[in-house]
């Protein structure tokens, strides 16, 4: 049998990530019985008897093969690709591993981050929500995580569209961090569309995931996901959500990790807010303002009130008042110029002036004449 006495614990943990049937409950499950990582590669293979056959057998030709194995050769290029990429590896034991995080069920074995890993251990408010949610939920979103990024909370969420982004931007836009979690490995992007908006929070915050490169974003990666934005975070905020939802996941499993849950009520005959309205009824905070937050969760941040974080926001975003005034009108999701004309209550050609010249910043794009905002 090959000498296993030299793999390192990150190394042996990517490699028990690689075997199939391994997730992060079993992962964990077989570190805490064998100590570490490393010794579950060292025992003899009859100690692996409480594990499927499959497990079972998959580990054995592993271990057989040692560094020889496709899997372990996957390993140390993956570590490799990393190393160039400036992509951070934390186990359960590193320094830098988010404390709340880990003190969470299931906590990640390993955590993959793109960016400044030290904003993981920070204070942190997550924000989830519709990723068709409407342009009002939207524009309110946008604000409150301005408001508490002013405050000195990091905001968390998962760069889902919708929601999440509108989220990452209202930080982004004050030069504030700002934490998304992934449903992939590094080396790809859910959505494509944000790319840019990822980009710029690798700048100022940080990329975060469980999933190693070459793992595409599937549908069961998702919940996953969702326990490590709640996870991360001292309370989670919920601006607009069905009741089945995704949204709705991370809130039980907030509840589940004892976090504050924070919900925006909205009209009652309107299903997309109906999950808002069941957790304010299972007794999360009603939240009219961003103040309500910061009050729920004991924050202190002085004498600051909204007006000074909206007009810090609008300081920050370098455009001119008309440019403020009409990119306040565009969502993060497809409008209509006709709608934005009704709205702006100015000339087609003076409009088209002005949403050209934010084309141009990158911040709006424009598909079919329907106009979305990116940034």
């Amino acid at each position: 049998m090959p000498d296993y006495a030299h793999i390192t614990e990150t190394q042996a943990l990517m490699l028990l990530q690689r075997v199939s049937g391994i997730g992060p409950k079993r992962l964990r499950q077989l570190v805490e019985h064998f100590l570490s990582a490393s010794n579950v590669w060292q025992v003899d293979a009859s100690q692996w008897n409480f594990l499927p056959s499959a497990i079972k057998t998959a580990m054995r030709e592993i271990q057989r093969q040692g560094t020889s194995h496709a899997s372990f050769q996957q390993v140390l290029s993956d570590q490799d690709s990393m190393a160039q990429a400036q992509i951070h590896v934390l186990t359960l034991n590193d320094d830098l591993y988010p404390p709340l995080l880990k003190e969470t069920d299931n906590a990640p074995a390993l955590l993959y981050v793109k960016g400044d890993p030290s904003y993981l251990s920070q204070p942190q408010i997550a924000v989830v929500g519709s990723r068709k949610a409407s342009q009002q939920t939207l524009q309110l979103t946008h604000r409150w995580a301005s408001e508490l990024s002013q405050a000195g909370l990091i905001i968390t969420s998962g760069l889902a569209l919708g929601v999440d982004g509108a989220a990452h931007q209202g930080a982004i836009d004050i030069h504030r961090p700002t934490i998304a979690v992934l449903a992939h490995g590094m080396d790809s992007l859910y959505p494509q569309r944000h790319n840019a908006m990822a980009a710029a929070i690798e700048g100022c915050g940080a990329l975060v995931t469980e999933f190693p490169l070459g793992v595409p974003a599937k549908r069961e990666h998702f919940p996953r996901r969702n326990r490590i934005i709640s996870g991360l975070s001292l309370g989670l905020l919920v601006t607009q959500a069905a009741l089945k939802s995704g949204s709705m996941i991370t809130a039980q499993y907030a509840i589940e990790q004892n976090r504050d849950v924070f919900a925006v009520p909205g009209n009652v005959h309107d299903t997309q807010v109906a999950g808002c309205h069941a957790l304010i009824q299972q007794g999360a905070y009603l939240a009219s303002c961003s103040a309500d937050i910061l009050q729920g969760l004991n924050w202190q941040v002085g004498d600051i009130s909204a007006a000074q974080f909206h007009d810090s926001t609008q300081a920050g975003s370098g455009l001119n008042p008309q440019q403020q005034a009409l990119l306040a009108q565009i969502p993060f999701q497809p409008i209509h110029i006709d709608e934005l004309i009704q709205t702006m209550a100015c000339s087609p050609a003076l409009l088209a002036g002005q949403l050209l010249e934010l084309e141009i910043l990158n911040i709006v794009e424009c598909i079919g004449g329907n106009y979305q905002r990116i940034q």
